[in-house]
Parts: C-alpha cells; structure tokens; sequence
C-alpha cells in the first residue's frame, strides 16, 4: 500500500475506491474548507468537493502535490486516504496577477463613474443656465 501512496492517484482507481459515505464540512477562519471522514480502509476515495487550477489541497496535513491526487471529468478530488480519520483542506489562492489587475478594473469602473457624474453635473448646470436665460 505504501507503493500505491508514493505513485499517487489516477482517475482510472475509481472503480475500487474505499466506500465511505459520512463527510463533515467545515469552512475555516482563512476561508478554507475542511472536509472530514473516517475511512474504512485505506485506498483510493473520491471526495463531494471541487478542485481548480489554483487549489491548493492538503490531505492530513501534508500539502499534495498535483501528482499527488487525480481529479475525475468534473473536477471532484481523488485521493488516498489512510485507514481511519482523514481530513482534506482545500483553499482556492488566485494567480499572482490577479490582484493588480482587480484593482486596475476598480480604478478604471471609478473613473467612468466620476466622468458620468461629472458629465451629468455640467449638463444640469448648462440646462439651468438656458432655462433660466429663456424666462
């Protein structure tokens, strides 16, 4: 079995995958989520969460690598799990140019909303100006 931990996990182990059927979710303090789970044996199990490209998971405290688990057409998560108490945490950790380019998306939405306002402010004051001309 300690072969079959070092190799990793294929998404063709699904079919003798460890039946477990409790989960306990738990969303932590650093908007992670822990799920927990008692394995009948150890094996192969596939777990009711998602992975993305830029998850990172951690399978009893250790950080997996990406050949350390496979993940099924949909992404849900296979892992190998030991016999007993298991706990997966996963956390989702954007790319590095995700940041800069949300705040560039905030300043350039703050500068059309203060070239609408400030538009709106000269077309009232330019309507004032001819209405009260006409009077």
């Amino acid at each position: 079995m300690q072969d079959e931990a070092k190799k990793g996990v294929t998404a063709t182990d699904v079919a003798g995958m460890t039946k477990t059927t409790r989960y306990h979710k738990a969303t932590l303090a650093n908007g992670a989520l822990a799920t927990s789970w008692t394995a009948t044996e150890a094996g192969a199990v596939q777990l009711p969460v998602v992975a993305y490209a830029h998850t990172e998971l951690w399978l009893n405290g250790h950080r997996l690598r990406r050949g350390d688990y496979a993940r099924t057409d949909i992404g849900a998560v296979i892992v190998y799990a030991r016999k007993g108490a298991n706990q997966l945490v996963q956390r989702y950790v954007p790319a590095r140019w995700f940041s800069p380019l949300w705040h560039a998306a905030l300043i350039g939405w703050g500068a059309v909303a203060l070239y609408v306002l400030g538009d709106a402010i000269l077309r009232v004051r330019q309507w004032r100006r001819l209405h009260v001309a006409t009077r």
